[in-house]
Order: C-alpha cells, then sequence, then structure tokens
C-alpha cells in the first residue's frame, strides 16, 4: 500500500483514508473521506435564466413540431449557448476533456463544444416531449435486461448505478418501466436542470415530474441525510426491488478517485459497492446513449461482479479497499468507454469536482 499522506486533497475538510495499489500497482485506487454534511448551494444561476427564458419555448416547439426541427433548434441553441460561458468555464471543460481523451486540435474542440451545448439543449427537448399530447415515435434497446431479470428473482433486489452523464437521466428509468421492472431512486433534493436553489423551488419540479411517472417511488434526501436514505434503500433492496443509484461524488462522505484516460482522474461515491459487499445484492452499471437524436436511445446495464476479498486480505483494515476498488475500476472501465464512444453525451462525469 502506498503512504496515504503522499496524497494530497483539494478539499480542506477531507483527508484520505487508504491508496489501494496491492492488485494492480500502476492503477491506485484513492479514499477519500469528507467530513462535511452541507453544500453551499448559489441561490441563483445564469443558467437558470436561461431555462425560464427558453423552456416554454422548447415546451411549444416540442408539441408542434417533430424530432427533426428539434434537432435543428438544439444546435441553433448551441451556437447562441457555447457565447454565453465564461472563458474560464470554457477552459475547465477542455482541460478535463484532453486529460481524458487526450489533445484535441482547434476543429476538434470547436465540434466538440458545439455538442456539448447542444446535448445540454436536447436533454429540455426530452423532458418536454414527456408532457406532450402527441405520442412520438421513441425506440428505446436495453441490453442487459436478462441478467437483471434473474437477479431479481434472487429476492436482494438491484442496484442499478447509473453513470451520470449528461443527457437524458429521464430515460432509464423509462426503460426499466417498459421492461415491466419500475425501479426505486434515491434522489437529492436538488435533483434535476441545475444546482441552485432557485431551480430546486421551481425549475427541477419540471424534470423530476417527468420522471416520476416511471419510479415507484422517489427516495429524496437533502445534504447530511445520506444515511437515512440509504436505510430506506436498503429497504426496498431487502423487499427484492431495484433501487437506482447515481454514480457521482457529489453525495455522502467517502469516494474513490482513480486515474482516467490519458492523465484524468474520476471520483465516484462508494456507497452503492459498499452496499453491495455488506448485502449481496447484485449491481449494475448503467449507461445512456443517445444512437439516433431524439429517436433511438440505447440503455447499457452492465452486471458487475462484487465479491468480497476475504479477512485473511484484509489483515487489519475493517473496511475491504480492495473489494471496492475491484468494483471501481471495473465501473471506471465502462464509463471510460462510454466517453470514449460518446463523448459530448459523457462529459458531466468529468465535472463533478
Amino acid at each position: 500500500m502506498q503512504d496515504p499522506t503522499a496524497t494530497g486533497s483539494q478539499y480542506a475538510d477531507e483527508r484520505v483514508e487508504y491508496v489501494e495499489d496491492a492488485e494492480t500497482p500502476g492503477d491506485p485506487c484513492t479514499f477519500y473521506f469528507r467530513s462535511t454534511k452541507t453544500t453551499e448551494r448559489p441561490a441563483i444561476l445564469l443558467q437558470d435564466v436561461a431555462d425560464l427564458a427558453t423552456l416554454p419555448l422548447v415546451f411549444l416547439a416540442t408539441w408542434l413540431s417533430p424530432a427533426s426541427v428539434w434537432i435543428w433548434l438544439a444546435k441553433s441553441s448551441a451556437l447562441i449557448g457555447q457565447r454565453l460561458v465564461p472563458r474560464n468555464r470554457q477552459h475547465q471543460v477542455r482541460a478535463a476533456c484532453e486529460s481524458v481523451l487526450g489533445d484535441l486540435d482547434p476543429e476538434e474542440w470547436q465540434a466538440l463544444r458545439q455538442n456539448l451545448v447542444a446535448t445540454t439543449a436536447g436533454k429540455r427537448f426530452a423532458v418536454a416531449r414527456e408532457f406532450s399530447p402527441k405520442n412520438r415515435a421513441l425506440t428505446i434497446e436495453v441490453d442487459g435486461t436478462d441478467k437483471l431479470r434473474h437477479a431479481l428473482t434472487e429476492r436482494k433486489g438491484a442496484i442499478l448505478w447509473v453513470n451520470r452523464f449528461s443527457s437524458y437521466p429521464i430515460l432509464a428509468k423509462r426503460a426499466l418501466a417498459q421492461e415491466g421492472m419500475p425501479a426505486y431512486a434515491i434522489s437529492h433534493a436538488c435533483h434535476g436542470y441545475s444546482d441552485s436553489r432557485f431551480a430546486a423551488l421551481l425549475i427541477n419540479k419540471i424534470q423530476i415530474s417527468a420522471e416520476n411517472r416511471y419510479l415507484k417511488q422517489r427516495l429524496v434526501f437533502d445534504d447530511g441525510e445520506e444515511i437515512k436514505v440509504q436505510k430506506r434503500a436498503l429497504s426496498q433492496l431487502k423487499k427484492g426491488h431495484p433501487v437506482f443509484f447515481t454514480n457521482t461524488s457529489l453525495t455522502g462522505h467517502r469516494f474513490i478517485e482513480l486515474p482516467l484516460g490519458r492523465n484524468g482522474r474520476l471520483r465516484m461515491s462508494t456507497g452503492p459497492i459498499a452496499i453491495a459487499l455488506r448485502t449481496g445484492a447484485p449491481l449494475f452499471a448503467v449507461s445512456i446513449f443517445e444512437v439516433s437524436p431524439f429517436t433511438s436511445y440505447r440503455v447499457e446495464l452492465n452486471h458487475l461482479v462484487v465479491a468480497p476479498t476475504g479477512s485473511r486480505a484484509l489483515g487489519k483494515q475493517r473496511t475491504d479497499y480492495q473489494g471496492l476498488a475491484r468494483v471501481a475500476r471495473a465501473s471506471r472501465d465502462i464509463i471510460y468507454n462510454g466517453i470514449r464512444r460518446y463523448p459530448d453525451q459523457s462529459i458531466s462525469i468529468l465535472l463533478d469536482e
């Protein structure tokens, strides 16, 4: 094991718990504990103002026009929206992309930048479509349902660990409902378009309302309430139900950080893996990709093999760091594959921190 004090942290209230590299020395997993229980969220963001101005137009266009028009509108909004993004934020996003994908020439970056903004706009159309009085043609191909269906027969439930990609989070819920397996979902009180307090009170409720029609129930928590909501999730797992968790570094206190791509870093919560190790509940990594704009999507359910390392390998450690790291690496590899295939749909998971 590496010396934990050799790895620093960008957070004053965060400490390194452990650095696991016994199994793969060239691929260390750093475990962090963050003591802060609350996050200081902005009252309102420029993005909220833009949403207030454009959402009525998005709903109108979605209801009255075909998907081909939505594509044109999303691309047009990208040309405007990318000019509103502060320059320092553009540099941050480009640095995150290049740390994983490698250097991008000006033409590659410009194309990726436009697609990122267009994808963000497209998510608004995907939500607005749920309220449209017209029945829009939509195809969702789900890969891995047989394994999930079989796992649910064991009556241990299933943890659906959703990769926090930027596009269309509603479709994972819709896909499971389509397959006859509606799930519960752990959801932060700020879930939705924006993390601001204003959005949580008003704008985000649009997306939440659209998603709720495909869920059995939403298990909502606020900062500092992670343990309480995890107990509610455990209760549903014990009853044999599938439960959505989000693959994010923004919730809870314990996190894993792993190398990603060329020299990037990826953080994820240890919670879903720890629960799977403790309870034996099957764990699935869930990815959602747009195959054809607004008409065809693919949801991939990847079964992650979760097995305790064994007390002998743990020594005096109470936590199975090797078991956690093994599953985290497998999930990271799935995420990296998604980023390489659909970088414009996958960027937000790189920007959690």
